[in-house]
């Protein structure tokens, strides 16, 4: 395990998930980035879960600053010896801002949620009209404007939105309900992006994540990460 050695002293990140602000801030940072690089050359979906506090933020917003402005904040490290892929739109899905709303609520969020991210990017425009206003009815009009390979796509707390409903049997079946369209939707346009990567605290074998994504690749319970994505080459 190497350490960034440009740290001028002996400040730890605590608290902070944004990898950019934690590499300008000259803040410890424990180099994980060849197998960053390991995992962001994948081009199947990827989960990964982990209890809270345990760095998955920070995992994903590092992966949305190499996917967006390549190297610039990863001078001095591993990932510079084996990075060279070019720079994404990078749609980013927290769903940790939402998990709280009743049904109703949730899918108009998150339908306004995807909007905003694929605006952000230049896909789509807030003023389009993209036909009934549903996570996967969007997805789906979304989806036939992409090129092959031609975006990343990040999900944070993806489970955030069942754990919060799960003592309240019809909200969450109505949650689980607009997941497995908005997922099976997302399925159908796979080779549209570059790199899916998902995290939560559990894995939901009840949400279509699982059976919609035949191709997943679950990383959370393997001893040796980066033997499991060696014995899975790039497609």
């Amino acid at each position: 395990m190497n350490y960034d050695t440009s740290c001028t002293h002996n400040s730890l990140p605590l608290g902070l998930s944004r990898f950019s602000n934690i590499r300008e801030s000259n803040m410890v940072y424990v180099d994980k980035t060849r197998l960053i690089s390991k995992i962001a050359s994948q081009r199947v979906p990827i989960f990964f879960s982990r209890p809270r506090r345990f760095g998955k933020s920070l995992l994903v917003n590092t992966l949305a600053s190499l996917f967006s402005k390549g190297l610039d904040s990863f001078h001095g490290l591993d990932i510079e010896k084996t990075w060279n892929d070019k720079t994404y739109p990078v749609v980013h899905l927290d769903f940790s801002g939402i998990a709280d709303k009743n049904p109703l609520e949730f899918k108009k969020d998150l339908t306004e949620t995807i909007i905003e991210e694929f605006d952000m990017v230049g896909i789509v425009k807030k003023s389009d009209e993209l036909g009934i206003r549903s996570p996967d009815r969007i997805i789906n009009e979304i989806g036939k404007k992409l090129k092959n390979n031609s975006t990343v796509l990040l999900i944070d707390e993806y489970d955030a939105p069942l754990t919060h409903h799960i003592d309240k049997p019809n909200e969450l079946e109505e949650i689980m309900s607009i997941l497995n369209n908005f997922y099976s939707t997302i399925k159908q346009y796979t080779d549209r992006f570059r790199f899916i990567f998902i995290t939560g605290i559990t894995r939901a074998s009840h949400v279509s994540i699982f059976s919609a994504f035949n191709n997943l690749k679950d990383l959370s319970l393997k001893k040796n990460i980066t033997l499991s994505l060696d014995l899975h080459k790039e497609i």
